[in-house]
């Protein structure tokens, strides 16, 4: 009887150690899978892209704290800028005097309209500044998420 108990718990830990040998090895490859897209697109923001200007409609979804803010640009290193797909969402666009920046807006930033803007596309951030001072400092990123692409779709000035 004490046999049988000790045959079944060695089956039982066998099974475990290759349940979970499993489980870190699917880890590790999505890891590093995840890992090289997100370095793939992190690339494409250096791309010089730099611009200016006053904030003049903010529009947040429900998902993350993503949304649009619209500026009205006072200064640009390029007139146009639109790199776009249907698997991901570049986090800015930009044409002539007017410039979207999707990405995260949260609440708690309290940025309103006329507020400045300033974003390196280099430096992967976006400023935000009230009367001089600084509001927030924001990442800025490739998105992939189906969520937000749609949100852009349907609330984007540039259709």
């Amino acid at each position: 009887m004490y046999r049988r108990h000790i045959i079944q718990w060695i089956m039982v830990t066998k099974f475990r150690i290759i349940f979970f040998s499993i489980i870190v090895i699917v880890g590790i490859i999505w890891f590093r899978t995840s890992s090289k897209e997100y370095h793939t697109l992190d690339l494409l923001l250096t791309n010089h892209v730099r611009f200016s200007g006053r904030i003049v409609s903010i529009k947040r979804s429900h998902n993350h704290a993503f949304g649009i803010i619209g500026v009205r640009i006072k200064d640009t290193n390029t007139k146009e800028f639109a790199d776009t797909s249907s698997l991901r969402l570049f986090p800015y666009k930009i044409k002539g005097a007017y410039a979207e920046f999707y990405g995260t807006i949260l609440e708690s930033f309290s940025i309103k309209v006329g507020d400045v803007v300033v974003l390196d596309s280099d430096k992967r951030i976006i400023n935000i500044y009230d009367d001089h001072n600084s509001i927030t400092v924001s990442d800025v990123y490739v998105d992939t998420d189906g969520d937000n692409l749609e949100f852009v779709r349907r609330h984007t000035m540039f259709k």
